[in-house]
């Protein structure tokens, strides 16, 4: 169920949060090129430094278009001294989620995969991943692309 670089999901409660930043919409196929792409856009719009005083989120939210999705970048609302008005809001709902810690962004995929594709949550809980309600990826202040950062998936009851 997990490995090194890949934690086994655990149960956690998430508090709501409201996020500013940038969306696009992208595909499976495309979103290796076009996530950190956005992330590059955010950081210069924002001024980099400010993606250093604390956690930024990857927010992905499925449609109705199976390999589509709405991708937002984004940090707590608003950042001391930015102008909201040239960013998109979100609201990230609380509840309960299963979190997989996460070495690497190259395993970015395989962590999706034991979430969504296998559901390891419910193989050992009584939840189950809700596919359609908004996942996100949790980066602390120090991330570079080899360290550790969080998936949150929202989870239901079975």
């Amino acid at each position: 169920m997990s490995n090194s670089n890949i934690s086994a999901p655990e149960i956690v409660d998430f508090g709501p949060k409201w996020l500013t930043g940038l969306q696009i919409t992208t595909s499976y196929a495309t979103a290796a090129q076009d996530c950190p792409a956005l992330w590059e856009k955010f950081a210069t719009a924002i001024k980099l430094e400010k993606l250093t005083q604390g956690a930024s989120y990857g927010v992905s939210i499925m449609g109705s278009e199976p390999t589509r999705f709405d991708y937002f970048a984004g940090v707590d609302y608003p950042p001391a001294g930015t102008d909201p008005a040239q960013f998109s809001t979100l609201a990230l709902p609380g509840g309960k989620y299963a979190r997989c810690r996460v070495r690497g962004m190259e395993n970015i995929g395989g962590a999706f995969n034991l979430l969504y594709e296998n559901d390891a949550v419910a193989k050992v809980s009584e939840y189950t991943v809700n596919m359609f309600a908004p996942c996100f990826e949790m980066y602390t202040a120090e991330y570079t692309t080899e360290q550790v950062f969080y998936i949150y998936a929202p989870i239901q009851r079975k």
